[in-house]
């Protein structure tokens, strides 16, 4: 009988087997144990949910999940989601109400949906908002581009301004801001889920730009970003950001600032549930159907050809989701001399 459980820690080998079968040998998860350890590991918690079999083991599907936060109704990401065919109606969906139900979670996102499946399941249930992540980008004003195709250069007025504060150390970042200021925000990235997501990632390396307060020395709100090097240029990719969604308004002059000083081709930010006027005052554009600009996603390997991220939460109309808000932001392709220890 295909029973519905929470994975163990002796379920890894037979969750990596059954990714390497259904999904792709080559897929970094199967590649990289440390990878897959820093993703779905905490502690003795395996991240994942199975529909298998009682007696044998025998996975027919699974689903990825990590919390945002520790909270006694926490919120979660979900991620990598593959279920057999011809199994049982509805398995995917049941694996998603256990994961629901089981967690206690408060709120749930995931990214990266398929629009030819998944989409369309999620938006035949009630209480999920299932949409695209909104793309805005600031080019920096240069005569050619290496990784963008520019064909009509738009770039908005911002004012001069001070730069961001720029925390290097989980006790820096902590010390301008607290996380637990916006536990009602959803979702809510606690101070443990920053640490490590951010600062102990064996792969990348982020950059908190803090948006400096009006009236203390601290921080009202983060970008949390990385640099890519590609074709000879940088680009200066948002993948998350935390605090007072307000505050993009008046961090245009500090974005254009940090974007000269790292020679940033341009600036990316994919999003949801952020104030549009905000992120156009605070120096953005809105790549949206009318926008004959190519911003790539893709750089492991690099494609240059815009994309639609595709993502479902659970109904809560005033929440934000982010590109690193799951799994788009997790390498593709292990680096040289990457030491999988």
């Amino acid at each position: 009988m295909i029973g519905i459980r929470f994975a163990r820690m002796d379920d890894i080998e037979n969750i990596v087997a059954f990714l390497r079968e259904h999904w792709s040998e080559n897929n970094i998860l199967v590649k990289s144990r440390r990878i897959f350890d820093f993703q779905y590991v905490d502690g003795e918690n395996c991240g994942f949910v199975l529909a298998a079999d009682d007696e044998t083991g025998r996975i027919y599907g699974l689903k990825g999940y990590f919390p945002f936060n520790h909270q006694p109704r926490p919120d979660i990401a979900a991620a990598l989601a593959i279920v057999l065919q011809g199994v049982r109606p509805m398995l995917g969906m049941e694996i998603q109400r256990f994961l629901e139900k089981n967690t206690n979670c408060r709120w749930l996102c995931s990214t990266g949906l398929n629009p030819d499946t998944s989409v369309r399941i999620y938006k035949r249930f009630r209480g999920y908002t299932v949409d695209r992540l909104k793309h805005y980008y600031r080019l920096a004003d240069r005569p050619a581009y290496s990784v963008a195709a520019v064909r009509h250069k738009r770039i908005r007025p911002v004012p001069e301004g001070g730069g961001f504060l720029l925390p290097d150390t989980p006790e820096a970042l902590f010390a301008v801001f607290d996380p637990a200021a916006y536990r009602e925000q959803r979702p809510y990235k606690d101070e443990a889920y920053l640490t490590r997501r951010y600062f102990e990632h064996p792969v990348y390396r982020y950059r908190m730009l803090g948006i400096r307060s009006q009236d203390s020395e601290g921080a009202d709100g983060v970008y949390i970003a990385r640099e890519v090097e590609c074709n000879g240029a940088r680009v200066l990719r948002i993948v998350d950001y935390i605090g007072d969604r307000r505050a993009i308004a008046r961090a245009g002059g500090a974005l254009e600032r940090y974007m000269r000083e790292r020679d940033a081709e341009y600036a990316d930010f994919y999003c949801y549930g952020f104030d549009h006027e905000a992120l156009e005052a605070g120096g953005f554009v809105l790549r949206d159907e009318n926008d004959p600009n190519v911003v790539p996603n893709y750089f492991e390997p690099f494609e240059q050809r815009n994309i639609d991220i595709h993502f479902f939460s659970t109904g809560d109309e005033n929440a934000a989701v982010c590109r690193a808000d799951g799994d788009q932001d997790r390498p593709s392709i292990l680096p040289e001399g990457f030491a999988d220890e």
